[in-house]
């Protein structure tokens, strides 16, 4: 009976308790906020199962078995940093630096910014840099490169070839490289533009700003517009001003991605570019990205002026340049050939990939460089290396005006009648009839060239080419009183065909530090003074070539010269001179047999 009683006291005091709020227990109660939440709903969970998502009204209340991390505040998201620390990070869209390499010839590895240096930057789309330098400042590898991923395995391949392969572990980027492992680890920096390598290159590009520095004033002109394509490893660069003689280009530039910078102030330390081209004129060329939508092209050039102290100033111009369409480039083409007739029409044609032709008559060069303005032409720098001079210039001395031809690319002028040639002449003994400096690609064809035919010593040259490439004389007379017919320094890829050099007053050529100069079926004769041939770290082929009457020394080679004949032709004077010269055969290379010597 005493059981019975018991039991039923216990069934009433359950009850009791299904029908009333909870006692209070030593846990506090949550502090009330200003809008409370309603009372949760019963529930026959136990207490040690309750899960974030049941303090929700009933109705709204999921599953328990399917809560995430995302329904915390009572709505699906995507797990993020915030509120969910993920079990690994992911490679795509993250950044990441060397922690260690290890190697079990060289144990662990810190990495620095000097010379053991390890970067990877993985970006969207598999883009990215790889670059490294372990044992040596000069092993490295570098460029864009590809990632995939199947099945957590990640396999990195460079531009050069060299495969890493890995995956996340312990929450680092493990990859195996060479004879040893490459640790990397996630960085809360973003990738910026200059660590994407040449990817936010790639397209056109305009000037959008100029700041210059130096004392290069013409840098700072006003109208100034320039465009940069970008294709590859290769970029084309399109530069006008308002003097068409004084725009440039510069096309299939090299773009070398490099590690270091360029210069001191550089905005990054991590991704710069040198462009390096083959205009005649000398320009240093430093390429940053800013950002995806900002380039900065940093131009350095040698003024054509000296300092008060007799040094060679440099001016740096530093340029802004945004995205533009392709079809906004103002691409510089080659004009039209044109026909002049007066001296003043032909320096007006000069200029970048002209083709001048030369109606028949006289052109007065001293004439017209007296008569010129401050817009046509300059004052020429005389002791400096003006390697960034474009144009027209007066290289002469006080009243020896002398015209010199600076920076152009890709110039002809040739007679437009070939058999009643132009006559180009200048008046100052002392001055060269025209030099050329710093011209590539350069062709004089069908021309007489002399200085007016009054009687006179000379001490200019008819023609002077100086840090010139690849110039072509064709078919020209060139004849005294200059002292040389042609003087040549400094110049490579020389070529003289079916040419006459006549009545000189010091000898035919003077050629110094000329390398692959070639001569062919030109006439020299009546030459006479000093060494008809004066050659100085020179090398000179000549082919079918005739020689008469040329006097005093015939041909000076200096230890580092070398000259050659082979089916030319002679007096009887000039083959004993080349006979009795003192040259042996590391110097001079002729064969009797190879060439014409004259009877008796």
């Amino acid at each position: 009976m005493k059981k019975l009683a018991f039991l039923m006291i216990l069934l009433l005091l359950l009850a009791a308790g299904c029908n009333k709020k909870p006692v209070v227990t030593p846990t506090p109660e949550p502090a009330p906020t200003a809008s409370p939440s309603p009372t949760p709903a019963p529930t026959d969970a136990p207490e040690e199962t309750a899960t974030p998502g049941s303090l929700q009204p009933a109705d709204k209340t999921p599953e328990p078995e399917k809560a995430t991390p995302g329904s915390l505040g009572g709505k699906t998201t995507h797990a993020t940093p915030g509120n969910l620390e993920p079990t690994e990070p992911q490679p795509e869209d993250s950044y990441w630096d060397a922690v260690s390499y290890e190697t079990e010839y060289y144990g662990t590895v810190g990495f620095d910014s000097n010379w053991s240096t390890v970067n990877l930057r993985l970006l969207k789309g598999g883009k990215g840099i790889f670059r490294s330098s372990f044992w040596t400042p000069y092993a490295e590898e570098s460029g864009p490169v590809t990632w995939t991923e199947d099945d957590g395995k990640l396999t990195v391949t460079c531009r050069d070839g060299t495969v890493l392969t890995g995956g996340i572990a312990e929450g680092k980027l493990v990859l195996n490289y060479r004879d040893g492992t490459l640790l990397m680890a996630p960085q809360a920096v973003p990738p910026r533009g200059e660590d994407l390598g040449t990817e936010l290159l790639q397209g056109c590009w305009a000037l959008q700003s100029i700041k210059s520095e130096g004392s290069a004033a013409a840098t700072a002109e006003e109208g100034i517009r320039a465009y940069l394509r970008i294709h590859g490893d290769s970029a084309d660069l399109y530069w006008h001003t308002g003097n068409e003689k004084q725009s440039w280009f510069e096309e299939d530039m090299g773009l070398s991605i490099l590690w270091e910078p360029l210069y001191e102030g550089s905005p990054n330390g991590y991704w710069q570019a040198e462009l390096s081209g083959e205009s005649p004129v000398y320009r240093g060329y430093a390429l940053t990205a800013e950002g995806q939508d900002r380039l900065l092209l940093r131009i350095t050039a040698f003024d054509s002026e000296e300092s008060e102290y007799g040094e060679v100033r440099s001016s740096v111009t530093t340029c802004v340049f945004a995205p533009v369409s392709p079809d906004k480039v103002e691409v510089m083409t080659a004009p039209a050939p044109v026909t002049v007739s007066t001296v003043e029409e032909m320096m007006d044609a000069i200029r970048d990939r002209a083709t001048v032709l030369l109606a028949p008559g006289t052109y007065n060069v001293t004439e017209w460089i007296t008569s010129a303005g401050e817009e046509d032409l300059g004052i020429w720098a005389r002791s400096t290396q003006p390697y960034n001079a474009q144009g027209l210039y007066d290289s002469g001395f006080d009243d020896q005006p002398e015209l010199t031809v600076a920076g152009m690319r890709q110039l002809t002028i040739a007679s437009a009648d070939p058999k009643h040639p132009a006559l180009v002449v200048c008046e100052p003994r002392y001055s060269n009839v025209i030099a050329f400096f710093n011209c590539k690609e350069l062709t004089l064809r069908d021309l007489i060239v002399g200085h007016t035919p009054e009687p006179g010593f000379c001490t200019g040259a008819v023609l002077k080419l100086s840090n010139c490439s690849v110039s072509r004389l064709e078919g020209c007379e060139l004849y005294g009183c200059g002292t040389y017919g042609v003087t040549a320094e400094n110049s490579w890829d020389l070529r003289l065909s079916r040419c006459e050099i006549r009545d000189c007053t010091y000898g035919c050529l003077d050629f110094r530090y000329v390398s692959d100069a070639f001569v062919s079926d030109t006439k020299f004769h009546d030459c006479e003074g000093y060494t008809n041939f004066c050659f100085s770290g020179s090398i000179v082929e000549f082919t079918g070539c005739d020689f008469r009457n040329l006097k005093d020394t015939f041909l000076y080679l200096d230890d580092y010269s070398w000259a050659s004949f082979e089916g030319c032709s002679f007096d009887q004077a000039t083959h004993e001179a080349l006979l009795n010269s003192p040259y042996g055969e590391d110097q001079l290379s002729y064969d009797a047999d190879a060439n014409s010597a004259p009877k008796g």
